[in-house]
């Protein structure tokens, strides 16, 4: 019987979760597309590598930190 409860309750949480990811899915594809509509190809494209440079900028930044803090932990040993 609780292996009946628990197949049950089990059932219930991948429904619900694919029915988030599925409405997820969907709903980012409709604003998307509103998106795509309301700025044009150009715009969307200009939106897209500004958004892309900027992310990439923030990526170095951290990327150039951890290098340097593992060039202080080479250096010493330890964690200054």
């Amino acid at each position: 019987m609780s292996l009946k409860i628990v197949g049950m309750l089990w059932r219930t949480v991948v429904f619900w979760v694919g029915m988030a990811l599925r409405v997820l899915l969907w709903g980012g594809m409709v604003v998307g597309g509103l998106w795509v509509w309301n700025r044009g190809l150009e715009g969307a494209a200009e939106d897209v590598r500004y958004w892309t440079g900027y992310w990439r900028g923030e990526y170095e930044g951290y990327a150039q930190q951890a290098r340097l803090a593992g060039r202080g932990y080479e250096a010493y040993g330890r964690w200054r």
